[in-house]
């Protein structure tokens, strides 16, 4: 019967991780005041990675599961992976399309 019965985990720290991901929050903000499109476009998709992923293990507790329960959630990772990509060379036109024609002196 012991066999069968899984140990106890416990919970993790959920104050620590709601403030990492208040502190992750105000980052993604104030990319917004980035001039370097690209660096800016890098740090919103990598900080929605973390706070995906904290979100993910920590309130879902996927970090004490079975390596196939990553599954699930690890599509959302490599649709958001296929977003970037496709995403990211249009918004670089956009920029580069206000440059041109909305401000050209």
């Amino acid at each position: 019967m012991s066999q069968n019965v899984k140990e106890y985990h416990g919970h993790p720290n959920y104050t620590l991780v709601y403030g990492i991901l208040v502190a992750l929050l105000g980052l993604s903000y104030l990319s917004d005041f980035i001039e370097a499109p690209i660096f800016a476009m890098t740090l919103l998709f990598g900080t929605a990675f973390i706070k995906a992923w904290l979100v993910i293990s920590n309130f879902m507790h996927l970090k004490y599961e079975h390596w196939v329960m990553w599954l699930i959630p690890g599509s959302g990772v490599a649709c958001l992976i296929i977003l970037y990509v496709l995403v990211f060379p249009d918004a670089q036109l956009v920029g580069l399309w206000h440059e041109m024609v909305l401000m050209p002196y």
